[in-house]
């Protein structure tokens, strides 16, 4: 595959942890052990997907940069939350004392997906942009109604 072909697919990529969700039936009962450990992964794959992100390189564009910037703070933001999340799901607080947490995760995600769009990714990024999205889909049916 040519460069500038694997530099475009990796953009189109990137937007996985950025789309929303596929809808749901409903809220499904809550599992402190499976949301704890959920959550667990979440932060960990949010982790890594900031140290990768924070390993790209610049942007071609000034504007571009800005853009991946704005992205990168967005990215430290999540994996802080999801990290505080992990802790208080181990804590042993529950649905009603975490949800605000979840919130502010998805809130946060929608700024990075309108940050984010149109810029050029590594494919090892979008390998762990993957990996976060498939975590947040695991944890939303405890948290959302669909």
């Amino acid at each position: 595959m040519r460069p500038l072909a694997r530099v475009i697919l990796g953009a189109m990529l990137a937007t996985a942890l950025f789309l929303p969700a596929p809808s749901r039936a409903g809220r499904v009962p809550w599992n402190q052990e499976k949301v704890t450990a959920i959550a667990a992964e979440l932060a960990l794959a949010l982790e890594k997907l900031k140290a990768a992100a924070e390993r790209d390189p610049e942007q071609a564009s000034v504007l571009q940069e800005r853009r991946r910037q704005g992205v990168l703070v967005d990215l430290r933001r999540l994996s802080s939350l999801s990290a505080d999340l992990a802790a208080r799901l181990k804590a042993g607080q529950g649905l009603r004392e975490t949800e605000a947490i979840y919130g502010e995760i998805q809130t946060v995600r929608r700024q990075a997906r309108e940050a984010g769009r149109d810029l050029l990714n590594p494919e090892s990024t979008v390998a762990d942009i993957v990996s976060a999205r498939g975590m947040l889909e695991r944890l939303a049916p405890y948290y959302e109604d669909r």
